[in-house]
C-alpha cells in the first residue's frame, strides 16, 4: 500500500480505515504488478486476476483434426 508491503495472500488483508485515496500494488512471483487505486472509507473486497508474464492475447486451441464431424 503505498509503496509499503501490507500482506500476503491468501486470505484478507486488513487496510485502516479513512478517506484519503490508496494504491495498491499485488504482486506474485511469475506474474505482472497490477496496481488498484481504492478509497478505504468502507468494508469492501478487492477481486484481481494478475496476467502471467509473457502472457500475449489468450487464443484457442486448434480443434484436433480427429475430433472434427466427417457431416
Amino acid at each position: 500500500m503505498d509503496g509499503k508491503p501490507v500482506g500476503e495472500a491468501p486470505g484478507p488483508i486488513p487496510l485502516p480505515f479513512g478517506q484519503a485515496p490508496v494504491q495498491l500494488t499485488i504482486t506474485a512471483a511469475g506474474y505482472e504488478a497490477t496496481t488498484r487505486n481504492i478509497v478505504p472509507d468502507r468494508p469492501a473486497t478487492v477481486v484481481v486476476k494478475l496476467k502471467k508474464r509473457g502472457e500475449g492475447a489468450t487464443r484457442r486451441a486448434p480443434i484436433p483434426r480427429d475430433l472434427e464431424s466427417p457431416f
